[in-house]
């Protein structure tokens, strides 16, 4: 079981039925980032799959989105997968997404 840790509005139900995510806790990381952490099985969905349900479940371009890489492999996903973003939403609609250390997560 790997873990997992994303901000953005309305992350709970977009990950709560993606097969392979064992568990999702709403809750917030420190310092004031509203966030999701799951719990989840990498033989039955990547961190690329994740990332991807990410992208689709806000817009990026709204402040207050951040991926919280837990493992340097995570981090690298993260960069590529925030890049691509960049290059698909141009140059006039850039994406607000942070890619931060996680701090500690504190569940509701």
């Amino acid at each position: 079981m790997e873990k997992a840790t994303f901000a953005a509005q309305g992350l709970e139900q977009a990950f709560a039925t993606v097969p392979g995510v064992r568990a999702v806790r709403g809750g917030s990381i420190e310092p004031d980032w509203e966030a999701v952490e799951l719990d989840y099985d990498p033989w039955k969905v990547s961190f690329d799959g994740l990332l991807a349900v990410f992208w689709d479940a806000h817009d990026p371009t709204v402040p207050g989105s951040a991926i919280f890489p837990h493992t340097v492999e995570q981090h690298a996903a993260a960069a590529s997968s925030l890049e691509r973003m960049r290059g698909r939403l141009g140059p006039d609609r850039p994406p607000s997404t942070a890619i931060l250390p996680g701090g500690r997560f504190e569940p509701r």
